[in-house]
Formats: structure tokens, sequence, C-alpha cells
């Protein structure tokens, strides 16, 4: 029955429930930190954004320049927990390029690294990211987005299975980009399986 609390034979919550409430409350937390990580990238980026706006001027992508600190700063701080983070412009937003990522995540020895997007058009390999729901969905509905897990092919080289956050960046002009965070999937398998289940 909807609205009736489960109890054992003692009165006592069952087992069950309290592992689910644990999992409920440790995915809770993970993705608040995920979220918290996103929300600085994103007033970083407004920030930035917002200062070419006040000129009276449109963005280049040098005026991002400054994103890339925010970005390595959320990879090196051990209370965000995330693999790979970025920001992606809206289509044509930019002047010089009308599309553009800086992403950024770890090699396979620990070591910082940028992680590279065909975002050119006439490329074979042309990333759209502007059709991807982790970008969509920001755009589109002005919300966040949890996408996957999926197989992201984390750029030009590698591969993995990832779930990707991401949330909108607006400035007083509009929708500007997103910000994202992946996150490998293997890092869910310890709250999925932890325990004598």
């Amino acid at each position: 029955r909807v609205g009736r609390e489960l109890k054992n034979e003692d009165g006592g919550r069952p087992a069950q429930l309290a592992d689910l409430d644990r999992l409920t409350a440790e995915i809770t937390d993970y993705l608040r930190v995920t979220m918290d990580s996103l929300t600085r990238v994103r007033s970083d980026m407004r920030e930035l954004l917002d200062a070419v706006e006040r000129d009276g001027r449109r963005p280049a992508r040098s005026d991002l320049g400054g994103i890339r600190e925010s970005l390595q700063g959320c990879l090196r701080n051990p209370e965000y927990a995330v693999d790979r983070i970025g920001v992606a412009t809206a289509v044509d937003y930019l002047t010089d390029s009308p599309y553009w990522m800086e992403w950024w995540g770890y090699d396979a020895h620990g070591d910082l690294e940028f992680i590279g997007h065909s975002v050119n058009p006439g490329q074979v390999s042309f990333y759209d990211y502007s059709n991807r729901g982790w970008f969509s969905i920001p755009q589109t509905c002005g919300t966040p987005a949890v996408i996957g897990p999926y197989v992201d092919f984390g750029g030009i080289d590698s591969y993995s299975y990832t779930v990707t956050i991401s949330v909108p960046v607006v400035t007083a002009g509009g929708f500007a980009g997103v910000a994202g965070a992946d996150v490998l999937a293997h890092r869910f398998e310890r709250f999925l399986f932890t325990g004598d289940r």
C-alpha cells in the first residue's frame, strides 16, 4: 500500500530498506559534489562572458582562456568527484569558432590532459556536440541533464562507459553553452556492489 511504512515482525525497518537509504544518501551526496563542481565552472564561465558583454562585443575563444584554470582546479580538488570536466559553447556563439570545447581529464599516469575533440564541421571525425543529450537538454529545457551510462569515445583516441552531468550556462545575452562533467561508470559500481548481496 502507498504511504504505509514497511516493518519487520519485531517492528523495525527491514535491513534492505536501511541499505537502500544508505545507498540513496551516498548517491545523492556524490551527485551534489559533482553539481558543486559544475556550479563553480558555470559561475567562472559566466563571469568571463559577462565581462565581454559589458564591453558591448561578442566573445571569441581568447575571452574564455581563463576557464582552463577553473576546469583544472576542479579536477585537482579532492572534494570534487569527476573524471573529466569541460565546457562547450552554443553553436556560432563565438566570433572565431562555430563550435568550441575545452575539456580536461587525466591521462593513464594520473596527469592532467586536454581531451581533444574534432569540432571542425569540415572534418570526417567532426563531433557535433550540439545534438548530444548532455548539450541539447540544458539548451532547450534550461535544466541540468544526466546522460548515460553510454560508451564515450573520450575525445580522439579513448573510450569508456560514462555518465555525463551537465548544466546550462546563461548570461544576460542568453544561452551561451554548457558546463559538463564526465563520471566514469565504474565509480557507481561501489554503490551497487557493496555488502553481502
